[in-house]
């Protein structure tokens, strides 16, 4: 008789690491993913493992758009969105969290990636 598992003691990390990218929408082409050289790229960022999506969303921005600004114009002009690595939107619930969306992501068989992609898309 094989002896029983002790329990994990282990205890979560308070955050989950996600790369982000930023893809910007162009009338007539969709959305396309900003280059480093434009002040996009990836970038990784760990976040609390039950943030908001308007606290997602605020991290997302800074990470991007430098005191409100990038080279296609002011955090105000623009409307912003979060999406899957497919660019397609992420809808929120109330119980939306990094960890419930990290959660839904691993369930699907396309994922086994250590950090969850995720995109900031904006359009003006």
């Amino acid at each position: 008789m094989r002896p029983k598992a002790k329990p994990s003691t282990a205890t979560k990390k308070p955050t989950l690491r996600f790369e982000i990218r930023w893809k910007h929408f162009v009338k007539g082409f969709g959305y396309k993913l900003k280059k480093s050289e434009q002040g996009g790229g990836v970038r990784t960022v760990d976040f609390p493992r039950y943030a908001t999506v308007n606290e997602c969303l605020a991290e997302m921005k800074k990470l991007f758009f430098l005191n409100g600004q990038s080279r296609v114009g002011s955090v105000e002009d623009m409307e912003f969105r979060m999406a899957d690595f497919k660019c397609e939107e992420i809808y929120f619930s109330d119980e939306f969290s990094p960890e419930s969306y990290k959660k839904g992501i691993r369930s699907e068989e396309h994922t086994s990636e250590l950090q969850s992609p995720c995109n900031l898309v904006c359009r003006l």
